[in-house]
C-alpha cells in the first residue's frame, strides 16, 4: 500500500511504537508533516502521482536509531514500514525523518 499524506494529517502529536527487540519498545511522536514548495505539489498533481511529503518524529535519546527500515505501530493505523533517518537532536530527543517522494 502506498502511503499518502492524508493518512497522517491531523495526527501530529500522536504516538507510534517501535519494537526494537523482545525487551525494548520505543515511543516516537509524530511532530511534523511537511510538503515541498507548491511547484512540486502541482507537478505531482499534473502527473497523477503521489504528492511528496515528509514526516518528522521525535524519540528518546536512548536507544539511538540508525538509518534503516522500521516497522511502526499506531493504535488506529495498520503497521507501517518506514525508512527513518536521524536528522537532529536536542537535549531531550533525537529526531527522525521519513521522506515520501
Amino acid at each position: 500500500m502506498e502511503l499518502q499524506r492524508s493518512q497522517f494529517e491531523g495526527r501530529e502529536g500522536e504516538v507510534f511504537h517501535l519494537q526494537i527487540d523482545d525487551e525494548t519498545l520505543i515511543t516516537l511522536t509524530l511532530t511534523e508533516i511537511a510538503s515541498p514548495d507548491d511547484r512540486y505539489l502541482q507537478q505531482a498533481r499534473e502527473l497523477g502521482i503521489r504528492e511528496p511529503f515528509n514526516m518528522l518524529f521525535s524519540g528518546p535519546l536512548a536507544p539511538f536509531l540508525t538509518q534503516k527500515m522500521y516497522k511502526l505501530q499506531h493504535h488506529e493505523l495498520d503497521d507501517i514500514e518506514l525508512f527513518l533517518v536521524p536528522v537532529k537532536q536536542d537535549q531531550l530527543h533525537y529526531f527522525y525523518e521519513a521522506v515520501f517522494a
